[in-house]
């Protein structure tokens, strides 16, 4: 120990401060460490639950609402049958979705905003085992279109599968819809 005449002592003094503030230091590293790694965890699981809440939104809009239309547009989209209940859906609502849904060979942004989808990228895909193509989908340029919205893109997406039927020829036919959803 390194003493003055007058009884203070200056060395061992400098030499605890500097303990203090490693071990200080250390503590504020480890706790700001702690909390970056567990908020991105977080935040990773947030996004991913933001985006399953709004495919799945969407999807029980699809299938579980009928909807308003004004002719061959929608002001809320449903695909219901109006003499039916769900699981029905019109095979004319189906139609006019997929059509609406394009105007050209790009996606219609009024459809997406309609369902709520601003900022978000989307594809659904409306299939059936039983009914042909030609009379599920839109023939244009002898090619089928049985689906809306953007091609997938890489990154995170939500995929929701809903069921339903469809009356055709008086008998009910198991449909398919396919929602894919991701951030843009």
């Amino acid at each position: 120990m390194i003493s003055r005449r007058n009884g203070s002592v200056k060395g061992q003094m400098v030499f605890q401060f500097i303990i203090a503030a490693v071990i200080f230091f250390a503590i504020v590293l480890y706790t700001l460490n702690f909390l970056n790694s567990n908020v991105n965890s977080y935040w990773n699981d947030m996004f991913v639950n933001e985006l399953e809440n709004k495919a799945v939104s969407v999807s029980e809009v699809l299938v579980k609402s009928r909807g308003v239309w004004d002719g061959n547009t929608p002001k809320s989209i449903g695909l219901v049958d109006d003499d039916y209940m769900w699981p029905v859906l019109k095979l004319d609502k189906i139609k006019n979705f997929i059509n609406f849904c394009f105007s050209g060979s790009v996606p219609n942004e009024n459809e997406f905003n309609i369902l709520g989808l601003n900022g978000y990228g989307a594809n659904i895909t409306i299939s059936s085992a039983t009914l042909d193509k030609n009379v599920l989908c839109i023939s244009s340029d002898s090619q089928y279109r049985c689906s809306c919205g953007y091609p997938l893109t890489n990154g995170t997406k939500m995929y929701i599968k809903r069921y339903g039927l469809v009356m055709y020829s008086g008998a009910p036919n198991p449909v398919a819809i396919d929602v894919w959803l991701w951030k843009k």
